[in-house]
């Protein structure tokens, strides 16, 4: 098994060095399963986590759901709290994950230190969004594009996305962590 896994591991990193091959493969990865969880870091998961359906997983910042795939793949029936706040993602992605999973409660917004609006940034490879480095930081996206592709830099447009209430959220509200708390203890806001 740990041979799979480092066989596995090393193909999701040559993958993962294609912007087209990755958005591929990361936006059909229900299809794909075999290569979760993606991360070695998730079998340490199961060494310090407790896999009761009453213990509560938080997938924040969720993007496709993959992490949370890569629990479900692991065995892990844990309930889990997905906070995704580009609105493209979150009606594509996470809702059909949701109608598969019943124990998956999503909610469509970012959480962070105080109440507020911010711009949301992501970068486009042809005309493809690199979702998985969206982020309210742009410097953030900048240094990992440079990073990850080093060579396809200057091919990689960064669009700031505009508040458009019910239609693409690209300006995210952010919840005070302490109201983040007594939501995930009253279960009825879910």
């Amino acid at each position: 098994m740990k041979l799979i896994n480092i066989i596995k591991y090393k193909l999701v990193r040559s993958i993962e060095k294609n912007p087209t091959i990755n958005l591929l493969i990361y936006n059909n990865i229900r299809f794909f399963k075999f290569l979760l969880p993606h991360e070695k870091d998730f079998l340490g998961m199961k060494l310090v986590c407790k896999n009761i359906k009453n213990e509560i997983f938080l997938d924040i910042g969720a993007n496709l759901g993959i992490s949370t795939m890569g629990f479900r793949q692991m065995g892990f029936v844990n309930k889990i709290y997905i906070f995704e706040p580009n609105y493209e993602i979150y009606k594509k992605y996470l809702i059909p994950l949701k109608k598969k999973n019943s124990n998956i409660y999503l909610k469509n917004y970012a959480l962070g230190d105080k109440n507020q609006v911010k711009s949301f940034f992501v970068p486009y490879f042809k005309n493809n969004p690199i979702h998985y480095f969206g982020s309210f930081d742009k410097k953030y996206i900048v240094s990992s594009i440079k990073m990850t592709f080093p060579k396809l830099f200057n091919q990689i447009i960064i669009k700031k996305k505009k508040l458009k209430s019910g239609n693409l959220i690209t300006q995210i509200l952010i919840l005070n962590p302490i109201l983040s708390k007594l939501m995930l203890k009253d279960m009825t806001m879910w």
